[in-house]
């Protein structure tokens, strides 16, 4: 799912808090986008979404818990991770599933266009970091999408 991989993007380089790693973190994002645009067309729609979800959901319940969400990570940054979960468990119930999907969805297809582009999902990744790392996001852009 998009949250599982913009969280990978930002738990990867959450320790590179200097204007040097500012372009890693954009680099990171950019990588993440690749990952979830399986079909490399330059957009993001629902179904790879759903893949995303599948691969993080190891019970196969339809539901990521964070204990899924953690384990599908390389981070040891477990805070941070917990507060990117949070971030995008809109529902509040504990768990993503296709209702959190939906919500991060229509948050980044920013122009409803019925798919996410590299800059609208660069845009939702450094307003995430500004959220959730400030230190960080300072350096980072949010029209880096260049």
């Amino acid at each position: 799912m998009l949250a599982f991989w913009i969280l990978v993007a930002l738990v990867a380089f959450s320790a590179a808090q200097t204007p040097s790693g500012s372009r890693t973190i954009v680099e990171a994002l950019k990588t993440s986008y690749n990952r979830v645009d399986t079909n490399g067309d330059g957009k993001l729609v629902p179904s790879e979404f759903q893949a995303s979800l599948n691969v993080a959901d190891k019970d196969h319940n339809g539901k990521v818990i964070f204990r899924e969400y953690i384990g599908s990570s390389t981070t040891a940054d477990r805070d941070l991770a917990e507060k990117i979960f949070n971030h995008f468990d809109f529902d509040n119930d504990g768990h993503l599933d296709d209702d959190d999907l939906k919500v991060a969805f229509a948050q980044l297809d920013v122009n409803r266009d019925g798919g996410v582009s590299l800059a609208e999902y660069l845009t939702e990744g450094t307003t995430l970091l500004a959220i959730l790392l400030p230190s960080v996001a300072s350096t980072v852009a949010p029209t880096a999408a260049g």
